[in-house]
């Protein structure tokens, strides 16, 4: 269940900014932005750098963490909020988990999504603001320039899985949100419904 506060759309919009002055500097760059909010304070932006660096590392949540470097301590961390404009891969969620973020805000997830049930298991509060502007950018992007999308978020994807991914269908997922939920009750969690897990 999401659970928004009245600053999120304030910071995404944030993340929305880098995302325009990527585009306004390479039109090719893969539109998607993050954030990271410690104390009501930004600390750290990034965009994906793709095609601008070559990397296919730095997503757009792993970059502002590259970004922030040493300054920004685990305690720190702990405190944090990332705000990111598509639903982060597993690549991302794990470093989201390696640096104990506790908390995620999604733009949107209809274009992909991959991890936000593991990391709700593994107990990240995920808020999703189904944003229609992200939603309708990063549908462009995918429809105007393919191989670069698949390309950066994986290169084994069957054509079904790419079909299911970008229509929003959850249906890769390993477990269904029942199963889920199931798993989050036999892991002892007193309060799965604070889980973005529909019943």
């Amino acid at each position: 269940m999401n659970k928004l506060k009245p600053d999120d759309s304030y910071y995404m919009s944030k993340a929305v900014e880098e995302v325009e002055n990527a585009l306004l500097a390479c039109p090719e760059a893969i539109p998607i932005g993050a954030v990271l909010v410690i104390d009501g304070k930004v600390r750290s932006v990034g965009t994906n750098q793709r095609v601008q660096q070559s990397s296919i590392i730095l997503h757009g949540e792993t970059a502002c963490l590259d970004n922030a470097g040493t300054g920004v301590t685990i305690e720190e961390f702990s405190r944090s909020t990332l705000y990111t404009t598509l639903s982060p891969c597993l690549m991302c969620a794990g470093t989201i988990l390696r640096f104990n973020i506790p908390r995620v805000v999604i733009a949107e997830n209809v274009n992909f999504e991959e991890s936000e049930l593991f990391l709700a298991l593994k107990g990240v509060q995920v808020d999703v603001l189904n944003d229609e502007g992200c939603i309708v950018r990063m549908r462009q992007f995918i429809e105007s320039y393919p191989e670069v999308w698949w390309g950066d978020i994986t290169n084994d994807l069957r054509d079904g899985d790419k079909k299911r991914r970008t229509n929003g269908d959850r249906s890769t997922l390993p477990l269904t949100p029942d199963e889920a939920y199931k798993v989050c009750l036999a892991l002892g969690f007193s309060k799965p419904e604070r889980f973005p897990l529909p019943r």
